[in-house]
């Protein structure tokens, strides 16, 4: 632009203004990563997907986020009951575990807690009754045991007062054997764990024949656990997360504490982070690249605050949730098997298995550098496997929760409905690490640009757009400032000119006006 003669700095920039303000707006250059697709919920069993839709009914929160629940839900369910083995031949190329790690992130405020309390429910009433029926052989092994290492004590002492070589030997004798054959004490049976350090969740997997869920409304915790929060040399903690995902033998000793040894575990962990969580994950890369992060199924549910409207009238339907109940019942009533290699396998094979390696060897391409999942190769590496476990826990929800018998065989239809939700989850894992990657001035101009678009404003200053921004420690001035900036250069705001100077004092917050296509409520900005 050319200035013109005789005008001062000010005069300038406010011609400046009045010349921009005369341009045509070019189309902005987009900030987000793309609105991912809606929730199949076609795509489950009818009696999850009623479920899930009645949760998200009552409840007034989207689809996903019952609907990457579901996945979870199922999965320590089928862990431990089953596995998937790929291939037609009498031996397979690989078997895949049916435990899963879900992550459907949601800001604070969104309802997720009762989401998740109401898709859990059903665990936490099988567990209340069979911690009911356990506790008096509980108790009544927990005496026997006190009794025995009373009488083992007693021999200790008694050894100890004898000068007689005879009676010491037969003491030592009686207190050996009494030694081997101490009762043991079981464990109280756990369906559902929450905020466990690693090795405690280690102890728990032993104690619950190497099968439990890990839930929790948060998942900050977690991932500061295993970046190592409890360690004094700052080392991380994934092991034990890592081995429980792939079936890998867990053997944990501490000098203050007895070795712990899970020979086949099968963890399944749902988490509902908050945004931050995943941008926080940026300080520590060594979960991404060590695959901690890569093993969660990764959901970015929409944000339904300021549409939700108080409905007198929302009960839950009370046969849906019961047909939801009875149907987790018949899959834990499943027995769990002593080992590996006495674990019944579903089978992937014939037309069933080409869908699936169809949808592996698509999935392998687009890792190629330049190809739509290069930039997430880490955890696009872990889908094709990922979805063969989906494939899994839903053959066991259209079989034998459904009340029908037990089939070896998983149908091509099954197949093609976990694809279905692989694709579904490709494209919200691309939005996730989107925010994981976000730098603080891209994250307050999307948060500011979102708020144009609901509110429809044509004009912002930006001590307006700072009122929009999270609180927290980044939350200033001048970070608004930047991130007006950041979308001036992407074409979605134009600054006024500063208005006269009239009198001393604080000059008023700069002003900007509005790009007509978000006014209009023509541009689409992803949620």
């Amino acid at each position: 632009m050319t200035a013109t003669p005789g005008l001062d700095g000010l005069e300038r920039e406010e011609e400046g203004a009045r010349r921009d303000a005369a341009t045509p707006w070019p189309d902005p250059l987009p900030l987000e990563a793309g609105v991912p697709p809606a929730y199949p919920l076609d795509a489950l069993p009818p009696v999850l997907a009623k479920q899930v839709a009645d949760v998200a009914r009552v409840t007034q929160v989207p689809t996903d986020l019952p609907g990457a629940i579901a996945l979870g839900v199922v999965a320590p369910c089928a862990a431990r009951r089953a596995v998937v083995a790929l291939g037609d031949g009498p031996t397979p190329t690989h078997v895949e575990p049916l435990c899963l790690y879900v992550a459907p992130v949601s800001p604070s405020g969104t309802r997720k807690s009762a989401a998740l309390g109401d898709m859990l429910a059903p665990f936490y009433a099988r567990e209340a009754v069979m911690q009911r029926e356990a506790e008096p052989e509980v108790r009544a092994a927990a005496e026997r045991r006190r009794l025995a290492e009373a009488r083992l004590d007693a021999l200790r002492k008694a050894q100890a007062r004898t000068d007689d070589p005879a009676d010491r030997e037969r003491l030592c004798a009686e207190a050996e054997a009494l030694a081997r054959d101490l009762p043991p004490v079981p464990a109280l049976p756990r369906l559902v764990v929450d905020d466990r350090t690693p090795e405690a969740l280690a102890l728990d997997l032993a104690e619950q024949e190497g099968s439990v869920l890990l839930a929790s409304a948060e998942g900050a915790d977690l991932f500061a656990v295993a970046a190592g929060r409890h360690v004094r040399d700052g080392g991380d903690q994934a092991s034990i997360y890592l081995h429980a995902y792939d079936g890998e033998r867990i053997d944990v000793r501490r000098i203050t504490r007895e070795a712990v040894r899970v020979e086949d575990p099968a963890l399944s962990i749902i988490i509902t982070p908050q945004p931050i969580v995943l941008e926080r994950l940026r300080e520590h890369p060594e979960l991404h690249h060590r695959g901690l992060v890569p093993r969660f199924a990764l959901v970015v549910a929409p944000d339904l605050a300021g549409t939700r409207r108080y409905d007198p009238d929302a009960a839950p339907d009370l046969r849906i949730r019961a047909a939801y109940a009875a149907a987790l019942e018949r899959l834990l009533a499943l027995p769990r098997a002593a080992d590996r290699a006495s674990t019944p396998r579903l089978r992937l094979a014939g037309d069933t298995l080409e869908l699936w390696r169809s949808y592996a060897d698509r999935v392998e391409r687009d890792l190629a550098d330049g190809g739509p999942l290069a930039a997430i190769r880490e955890w696009a590496s872990k889908q094709a496997g990922r979805v063969a476990r989906i494939a899994g826990g839903l053959h066991l929800v259209a079989t034998v929760a459904s009340g029908r018998p037990w089939a070896e065989a998983v149908r091509p239809e099954t197949v093609a409905s976990a694809v279905r939700l692989g694709e579904y989850l490709e494209a919200h894992a691309l939005v996730a690490y989107d925010v994981m990657r976000a730098d603080p001035r891209l994250r307050h101009a999307r948060q500011i640009l979102r708020w144009l678009r609901r509110t429809g404003a044509s004009r912002v200053t930006e001590r307006d757009a700072l009122g929009t921004l999270t609180h927290g420690p980044e939350r200033t001035a001048e970070a608004t400032h930047e991130a007006c900036v950041l979308l001036v250069a992407h074409d979605w705001l134009r600054p006024e000119p500063p208005p006269p100077r009239r009198r001393p004092g604080r000059p008023e917050s700069p002003a900007y006006r509005v790009h007509p296509a978000v006014a209009d409520g023509i541009a689409e900005v992803a949620v």
